[in-house]
């Protein structure tokens, strides 16, 4: 496609040429040079000098055998560097490594023709700059859109290359009986910066060479690139001044495929021919297209999609298909048509302009097993139309899906063995990162195991969790317990089964009851069969005897001091260390004294308790009933059969033996005697009236009075 707008650029450089021609510039390698290119007094476009004296000298290629470059699977073009490839020899320049800036080889034969544009050649330059060229060898480093009538040349990125920094990469090359490979491997930018750093690759061959899809002869890959422009350029930090440019040029002012112009970072892109463009956008974008023609109309180039075999997937597997058709003319409008031929499990759209996008995806299934066939087909508007046709195969099998096989459990110190069946080719076994290589995998630490297989080009993968049976065996409350006493044991909850053996004697139950010391083991088993054993001594601890007496012993007498006596014992290999005292009435009510001393104000028949407490922390407690009752004798007493006051009650007799009782009547008649007595005498059958007493004690002290017998009628 002819654009005529571009005419009188391309006529005012063809008219500059000649003056340019006439002027003397020196070596791209001398001092002067890069004076010049620093001051900005180089003309653009420059093409002297490039390589000093040695500018004529011609490259012997280094020709690989036919078969060394094999086109893979992926179709994946950005080749990798090995000892096949040589640093490109730029003229004028060092080995081993050929640093420079703006630099071109001498001219290099190819043992092939290749054909840019109805032109075969046989040799060409490589040029430090990002390009390759075919009349000439070019040191200019500020690019110039296409088309041009100035330049002859295949531009994977033309810019200001610039190697002589160490950390900038280098340019490789290499040649075989049918293809060429260029790769500016991670280079910098003029002047001498590798802050950023660009990585690109040029393929030409005869057309036919597999490196390259059949019906292409050139390819560009990228990798990351990050700059688009030198200083000398105008370019700060990398971007801005003069656009790189990525193309194809015939040099006659209108034959030309352009890609697009990058002078800044970022993904923006809008065609060849609108405004310049983000340099990201390349990272890893491949290109394959076909120069090889006399009309000025190349086809739609695809980008974005690398499939140049058949695609195998799985059952249950996506694939998703996005690419671009890419019109390398300016002006120019592509539509895609999608054929899917039926095929379930494909949905796709696409859209038109100067790029068609396609988005579509593709999902195995029972349905679509087996191969199917999906063509898209980009076709431009220009004069004539070209078409690009982009076929993909996808052969969809159906495999077993892989099954790990195991306990799914073990016992802490064992392992478990997974596997898988051996009829798949490869199995990578995936537990935290650790990996094997068989269909089995013996495993010893708890977790969920992923299995890795391939078949017949498919991968699959499938998981399995394998537990660990780490039963813990724990008598809980095991705490001593005193005598007399009965302590359970707990084995604890979470287990299928529970053997106990208490003195020889087994037992299946969770808990079991002890009530003297003992010897015991405990046996436990989990739900996956794994056991712990325990063995402990329950001890029983010794108790006190808890005893003690009062004095004077019960009855008391009110007011009178009542000292109460412990008298209590505990086993040897412990010692009595508390006594609580619970005294009703008495005053203390209560003591934590060994031997409490306690008075009663009033009549009282309850009871004295003590707890009495051990250095082994266990207890005993008595409890006896006292009465405290008046000192005083009454002088009257009832004897009238109503079992009230029937006798003569002197208190004390109650309470001391041998206590002496003299009564008489009011006569002087002595009517009773007794050397002990026992509160007994009910006046026998005496008259009612006074009789006069004598009381006394064993220790001579005593009362005397009256008491008067009331009979009443």
């Amino acid at each position: 496609m002819k654009v005529k707008h571009l005419l009188s650029t391309v006529l005012l450089s063809l008219a500059a040429l000649p003056i340019i021609a006439q002027q003397v510039f020196p070596a791209v390698n001398s001092p002067q040079y890069q004076s010049m290119k620093e001051a900005g007094t180089l003309p653009q476009p420059f093409m002297g000098n490039p390589g000093g004296q040695n500018m004529l000298n011609k490259i012997q290629p280094i020709i690989q055998p036919g078969n060394s470059v094999q086109a893979a699977t992926s179709c994946n073009c950005l080749q990798t560097i090995d000892n096949t490839y040589s640093v490109a020899q730029f003229q004028g320049y060092s080995a081993p490594d050929y640093r420079n800036d703006d630099a071109s080889t001498a001219n290099i034969p190819l043992p092939f023709n290749f054909c840019l544009y109805g032109t075969n050649y046989n040799s060409c330059w490589i040029n430090n700059n990002g390009n390759i060229s075919f009349d000439a060898a070019y040191t200019t480093f500020s690019s110039s859109g296409f088309p041009s009538s100035s330049y002859v040349m295949v531009a994977p990125f033309w810019a200001d290359v610039d190697t002589r920094n160490l950390a900038s990469g280098l340019v490789y090359y290499k040649i075989t009986p049918t293809a060429m490979i260029v790769r500016w491997q991670n280079v910098g930018y003029f002047n001498s910066q590798a802050d950023k750093i660009n990585d690109f690759q040029l393929i030409i061959t005869d057309g036919t060479d597999p490196i390259i899809p059949l019906g292409s002869n050139v390819s560009f890959c990228y990798g990351d690139m990050q700059w688009t422009t030198g200083s000398a350029s105008g370019g700060l930090n990398g971007f801005g001044g003069t656009p790189a440019t990525v193309g194809a040029n015939k040099g006659d002012g209108t034959n030309f495929l352009q890609f697009g112009r990058f002078d800044v970072a970022g993904i923006a892109y809008d065609g060849p021919g609108g405004t310049n463009d983000g340099v990201s956008w390349l990272d890893n974008q491949s290109f394959f297209f076909n120069v090889c023609t006399n009309n000025n109309n190349i086809a739609p180039i695809v980008s974005g999609i690398n499939v140049c075999d058949t695609l195998t997937l799985c059952i249950g597997e996506s694939l998703p298909l996005n690419f671009s058709f890419l019109t390398p003319e300016i002006g120019q409008n592509i539509t895609t048509t999608i054929n899917s031929n039926g095929v379930p499990g494909f949905t796709g759209t696409a859209t038109s302009g100067t790029t068609s996008v396609i988005t579509a995806n593709f999902t195995a299934s029972l349905q679509n097993v087996g191969y199917n066939t999906i063509t898209f087909v980009g076709t431009d508007d220009g004069t004539p139309n070209a078409s690009t046709t982009v076929t993909i195969v996808i052969n969809v099998i159906d495999v077993p899906q892989p099954v790990i096989s195991g306990t799914g459990y073990f016992c802490t110190g064992s392992a478990d063995t997974l596997s898988v069946d051996s009829l798949y080719d490869t199995f990578t076994w995936t537990p935290g990162g650790i990996a094997d290589t068989t269909n089995t995998y013996i495993v010893t630490q708890p977790g969920t195991y992923t299995a890795t297989v391939t078949i017949q080009g498919c991968t699959l993968d499938t998981t399995f969790t394998v537990a660990q049976g780490n039963p813990i065996a724990n008598i809980q409350n095991n705490a001593p317990f005193c005598d007399g006493e009965c302590i359970t044991l707990d084995a604890g909850t979470g287990f299928t089964n529970y053997d106990w053996t208490v003195n020889g004697v087994a037992d299946s139950s969770q808990t079991v009851t002890i009530c003297d010391t003992t010897a015991l083991t405990l046996i436990v088993t989990d739900q996956y069969g794994c056991t712990d054993t325990t063995s402990a001594q329950a001890f029983s601890l010794p108790k006190p005897v808890a005893a003690f007496v009062t004095n004077p012993p019960t009855p008391g007498f009110i007011g009178q001091p009542v000292q109460i006596t412990d008298q209590s014992t505990t086993p040897q290999g412990s010692t009595l260390t508390a006594w609580d005292w619970n005294i009703p009435n008495g005053l203390p009510s209560t003591s934590t004294d060994q031997n409490p001393l306690v008075l009663y104000g009033d009549i009282s028949d309850s009871t004295i308790t003590l707890i009495v407490t051990n250095s082994s922390g266990c207890t005993d407690t008595l409890t006896l009933i006292f009465e405290a009752i008046p000192a005083n004798i009454p002088n009257v007493f009832t004897p009238n059969g109503d079992g009230i006051n029937e006798t003569f009650v002197i208190p004390k007799a109650l309470v001391i033996e041998n206590c002496k009782l003299i009564v008489w009547n009011r006569w002087g008649k002595v009517v009773y005697r007794t050397d002990n007595y026992k509160n007994d005498w009910d006046g026998e059958k005496h008259s009612d009236g006074v009789y006069y007493f004598v009381f006394t004690e064993p220790d001579g002290k005593g009362a005397s009075g009256t008491v008067t017998i009331l009979r009443g009628k």
